[in-house]
């Protein structure tokens, strides 16, 4: 299971940080340009080892790696195809030397989604707009096209003061400011509610249920009628679960697990309730984060003096409160 997206569950600096200030969020769609010269890594150093070069795009009775001695350089396409299984790591070693300039913003890259996150502090978004361009500009030097149409900027700000903020220019195209997105498959909104999320998480298992009732019909047992929900709507229900159930409203929860009621009428046996999988799969996605110190968040769970207990993260709203990292210590805390 994924951990919660930095935009979602971002550490407690940012969340003090961003009481008197807005961020800026703006998503990327980045797609391959097969080079017609050869792409800047090329002229890295030669190594003492023979090097591998590696063609994803190969065709029947092509050889996948070839060794590449002295001098000689074979020169290759970069670009991906879409659904090769070189796909994601070539595209993690070409996109490696991408990275923020400015603190006050950070980028987050899965796949070919690129999203760039802006603190704006005292209206001042200079910083926010040089790493727009900065990304535009590596992009053209690396052979990368920006899809404008697919880009799509969100503005978090809970300010009382209205700012109206001008839509960024990408290649002479305005890009479009939404109220909400969808990232990695939740729905963000510009409110950091989840409604909008709950409600097309509950369409499509309330589409499944469907199915479910048709195999009940079809008299099979009650472990086979388990497995299909487990399978096919308690998976829906529980995606990325531990980075917005906490936060949901009370009206949001009663409509997730109004869905697990009715799976329990159909089936005939209790099921988890969806609470009880948001403790579950917290516990476990904290307890990885905690064994794993290579993990981003890693030093977030510090222990107290007596070694037993992790010190709390303090929240100053609600909001902050619930979500992820400070619930995930308390239910940590609270498990011996």
């Amino acid at each position: 299971m994924p951990s919660p997206p930095p935009f979602i569950s971002p550490s407690p600096t940012w969340r003090r940080r961003t009481r008197q200030n807005a961020v800026y969020r703006l998503q990327f769609s980045i797609q391959h340009h097969h080079p017609t010269e050869p792409h800047q890594e090329a002229k890295l150093a030669r190594p003492q080892h023979p090097p591998l070069q590696l063609d994803p795009g190969l065709s029947d009775g092509e050889t996948p790696v070839s060794p590449v001695w002295g001098q000689h350089l074979q020169h290759h396409h970069t670009g991906a195809p879409q659904g090769s299984v070189l796909s994601p790591l070539l595209f993690t070693l070409l996109t490696h030397d991408c990275a923020a300039k400015h603190s006050s913003n950070r980028f987050i890259k899965f796949a070919d989604d690129t999203t760039v996150l802006g603190l704006i502090t005292k209206g001042d978004e200079s910083a926010y707009r040089e790493e727009v361009q900065r990304l535009t500009d590596w992009c053209t030097v690396n052979n990368l096209h920006l899809n404008v149409d697919k880009t799509k900027e969100m503005v978090v700000d809970f300010r009382r003061a209205q700012h109206t903020h001008s839509p960024l220019n990408i290649d002479g195209s305005s890009v479009e400011i939404v109220k909400s997105t969808k990232f990695l498959g939740v729905h963000l909104a510009d409110n950091l509610t989840w409604t909008l999320n709950t409600s097309s998480t509950a369409k499509k298992a309330q589409q499944r249920l469907y199915f479910l009732r048709k195999l009940r019909k079809a008299r099979l047992p009650p472990p086979i009628l388990t497995l299909f929900y487990r399978g096919t709507i308690e998976s829906i229900l529980s995606s990325c679960i531990t980075a917005w159930f906490g936060t949901c409203t009370v009206s949001d929860r009663k409509t997730l697990q109004r869905i697990v009621r009715t799976a329990e009428r159909i089936i005939g046996i209790s099921l988890p309730s969806i609470t009880d999988i948001y403790t579950t799969r917290s516990i476990r996605k904290a307890t990885s984060i905690v064994n794993d110190p290579t993990h981003p968040s890693h030093e977030l769970f510090s222990l107290l003096s007596s070694g037993r207990r992790y010190r709390s993260i303090r929240s100053s709203t609600t909001r902050f409160c619930n979500s992820f990292y400070p619930q995930a210590i308390r239910l940590l805390n609270c498990r011996d």
